[in-house]
């Protein structure tokens, strides 16, 4: 990052956008900002220039702007197209139908999909996409420092969203994100990700598969 900042124009869209693809997340970029500005700072307290910081932050300005803007209009066409998809169902011993049925599956959907998401995620939202239409599709994954991700795909329509988002809110979690994404068979998925703040997980677990 300070390299790009001391020898390329970052008003540049190209430079922009060499930048960002380096990167390659929002998440990175933002821990690569923070380490920067402690890099830094760290060598000498009178490095970090007034100056420079306003570069560092116009650079991280660009890059996210361009991360967002670029990971929603880049769609998923050829499932093959990104390193990530190559652990697909049929990868681990599985007809080659089931492949084409998890192609299927991401077809259609931002690369944004695939950046915010581990392959644990969307190994489990693409069980619950096969049970669609057979059982409530709902999933409830737990990760450290009591942050939770819930996923489901909405069967009543646009209003289910604000409804759980409310719902979560009212058992007094911390919302930390809310997400959407469509594939190719307009098919959506949400996903909210919300800290527990007072240990009420295993409450709201119940109450949820109720």
């Amino acid at each position: 990052m300070s390299a790009t900042v001391s020898r390329r124009d970052i008003f540049d869209p190209e430079a922009v956008h060499d930048f960002a693809q380096r990167v390659g997340t929002i998440e990175k970029l933002k821990m690569l900002t923070l380490f920067t500005y402690a890099d830094i700072k760290a060598v000498n307290p009178e490095a970090l220039t007034t100056f420079k910081a306003e570069m560092l932050w116009q650079l991280y300005a660009a890059a996210e702007n361009y991360l967002n803007r670029s990971v929603d209009d880049q769609r998923l066409y050829v499932a093959g197209e990104d390193p990530r998809l190559l652990e697909t169902p049929g990868s681990h011993g599985e007809d080659a139908a089931e492949s084409e049925r998890f192609a299927k599956f991401l077809e259609g959907f931002p690369k944004r999909y695939l950046l915010t998401h581990s392959a644990i995620e969307i190994s489990a939202h693409y069980r619950m996409y096969k049970r669609l239409g057979f059982s409530p599709a709902k999933s409830v994954s737990l990760n450290v420092a009591n942050t939770m991700n819930l996923s489901w795909w909405p069967r009543t329509g646009p209003s289910c969203f604000q409804r759980i988002v409310g719902t979560v809110s009212s058992w007094g979690m911390n919302i930390l994100k809310a997400d959407a994404a469509a594939n190719k068979a307009h098919i959506v998925l949400d996903t909210l990700r919300f800290s527990d703040r007072f240990g009420r997980s295993t409450t709201i677990h119940r109450k949820w598969y109720a």
